[in-house]
């Protein structure tokens, strides 16, 4: 292994009592070029000397964290414990990764996003979240959350406890996924719209305002849902629909305008 990189005596003291040190390339590759000044990191197990892999600008990387492959952290990030962004994935912006989390394939996280207790996000996902002005930060993809292949994390949205985003759906405003369900498809889901329960939700949905669909229940196709709308327990719905403040549970069936029982 040919070492790409040194580490400088222009340190970086953080709140957990750790001592960083600035990095500065010895060999050109990818973009990097002999001389750059990099990042910080905590110790050479932080970032690899194979691959294209960086730690750029003011980012830190530490702990147990671990950037490899052709994987960049950049501007103000800060992955850290057990983290880990390989392949092709880039962190920037003031996105915060920790506790076993996972960033790779193409997936891009930035803004404020915060991502902990071991969130996924993978394929050519994005996540761009960040609290609004003023108020604490609180993550946007924790408990074993995945966001994953052309999804879109946005705002204020949160993925938690096993829930999936996947497909080309895009979960933004103060939605929520959680408890196994998953959002999948075309799908676009806002307002403050939860998500839960091993709910499933595809097709080219559009679903927002305080809705809430869950306990095992369904909705698909083309239907646009808002209001105050409760779908729950093994409830399906499909169809081209636009359904205010519409209620179904009860293993019942509303297909085209039509309710089933």
């Amino acid at each position: 292994m040919k070492r790409k990189y040194e580490m400088l005596e222009d340190t970086k003291s953080l709140d957990e009592n750790l001592t960083l040190r600035r990095i500065v390339a010895i060999r050109d590759f990818g973009d990097v070029k002999e001389g750059t000044i990099g990042g910080f990191i905590q110790s050479p197990e932080n970032l690899s000397h194979d691959g294209l892999c960086w730690v750029a600008d003011n980012a830190c990387v530490y702990g147990f964290a671990r950037v490899s492959g052709n994987a960049i952290v950049k501007d103000r990030a800060s992955v850290r414990r057990y983290a880990c962004v390989y392949g092709n994935a880039v962190v920037q912006d003031y996105a915060v990764l920790k506790d076993s989390v996972h960033v790779f394939d193409n997936a891009v996280v930035g803004s404020k996003s915060y991502l902990v207790d071991g969130a996924t996000v993978s394929g050519n996902a994005q996540v761009f979240c960040e609290p609004l002005a003023g108020m604490p930060r609180y993550p946007n993809i924790r408990d074993y959350g995945m966001v994953t292949e052309n999804s879109q994390l946005l705002e204020r949205a949160v993925v938690r406890d096993k829930g999936i985003l996947r497909g080309n759906a895009i979960l933004r405003g103060h939605a929520r996924i959680t408890n196994r369900a998953v959002v999948s498809g075309d799908t676009i889901l806002g307002g403050c719209v939860r998500v839960m329960d091993e709910a499933w939700i595809l097709g080219q949905v559009r679903l927002g305002g305080r809705s809430a669909v869950y306990g095992r229940s369904i909705v698909f196709g083309q239907c646009k849902i808002g209001g105050r709308s409760y779908i729950a327990c093994n409830a399906v719905v499909s169809g081209n629909d636009e359904l205010i403040d519409f209620r179904i549970s009860g293993d019942q069936t509303f297909r085209g305008g039509k309710l089933r029982l």
